[in-house]
């Protein structure tokens, strides 16, 4: 399939749909009773958020990041000193939560 310039990579949609029913079945097969049940309705709704980014990643032009590269760098760095400084530390790691 082709959307104007770009094609889409079947062979990373089909490795990300595997990937995806493969996680997805494991977790029905872990899931127990009612809480089970808003596990998976979660993760199925982060599967189709994560789907719709990597399809628009696909789509965007690398090159149109270069004229952001140096505040991308910065915020990048900004975020990463701020989970250093005000992150909570849980078993020997520093996150957000």
């Amino acid at each position: 399939m082709n959307f104007g310039k770009y094609s889409i990579d079947w062979i990373l949609m089909s490795s990300v749909g595997l990937l995806i029913a493969t996680s997805l079945l494991t977790l029905y097969g872990m899931a127990q009773g009612d809480f089970g049940s808003s596990i998976i309705v979660r993760q199925a709704i982060y599967v189709v958020l994560g789907v719709a980014v990597m399809v628009f990643f696909q789509r965007l032009d690398y090159r149109v990041l270069t004229r952001y590269s140096t505040h991308l760098y910065f915020f990048t760095l900004f975020i990463l000193l701020a989970t250093l400084i005000f992150g909570q530390n849980i078993r020997g790691t520093a996150g957000w939560l």
